[in-house]
């Protein structure tokens, strides 16, 4: 479905948009340009006016003061939020699995880092544009990839088995924001949770500000 031809018809495309109800008025490129639903899932929208970064100097270390914006996390992905707090113990719900918090970084070193930390989960639907973003300005201090399976994100799906063999590939990027210029809101991290068709859930783990 998410890649059958609109074969050049422009009402067929208007159609698919009405019905999935697709707000298509901060989208860069014309109508003409998709050609199937999957084109029209990954559009391209004026994200630089609708999500401001704050901005980081030329020299990362400079001893400027003057960034406004420090302290600020967007979301990276326009999506449906829920937060919460890592401290306690339920697991999290996403992509129609249970995942434990462990079961998310796996690596020990950032279990540790992000263990008495928040989150945010960040769930798109067809009507959302599928890009993703990041949440932060800074350098990234470790990036890796958790195999897994590539479920699809059917929401009338039933949790069949709540095993680490049924879960979906992640990919964690981990950022490092303490430093003067950037977010400054301590160690990020942006795990994002792969699915058979379209986009993805993507919970951020944000450690605790000191």
């Amino acid at each position: 479905m998410f890649d059958f031809s609109f074969n050049w018809n422009r009402k067929q495309v208007e159609g698919f948009i009405e019905n999935m109800g697709i707000d298509m008025s901060d989208c860069v490129l014309p109508l003409d340009c998709f050609l199937t639903p999957r084109q029209v899932f990954q559009r391209k929208i004026r994200y630089w006016a609708c999500r401001p970064m704050p901005e980081a100097q030329t020299e990362p270390f400079s001893t400027k003061d003057d960034i406004q914006d420090n302290g600020i996390v967007v979301s990276p992905a326009d999506a449906k939020v829920l937060v919460g707090d890592l401290k306690s113990s339920a697991p999290l719900f996403i992509k129609g699995k249970f995942f434990e918090f462990e079961e998310l970084l796996e690596e020990q070193v950032w279990r540790d880092t992000f263990r008495n930390g928040k989150y945010a989960i960040f769930r798109m639907t067809p009507d959302e544009y599928h890009y993703n973003h990041a949440p932060v300005t800074g350098w990234v201090a470790d990036f890796y990839e958790i195999n897994g399976k590539f479920h699809a994100c059917n929401p009338g799906a039933v949790v069949r088995e709540v095993t680490p063999y049924s879960k979906n590939t992640r990919v964690v990027t981990i950022f490092d924001t303490d430093i003067q210029g950037v977010t400054c809101v301590g160690r990020v991290a942006m795990i994002e949770v792969a699915a058979m068709i379209g986009g993805s859930d993507r919970p951020v783990l944000q450690q605790p500000l000191l």
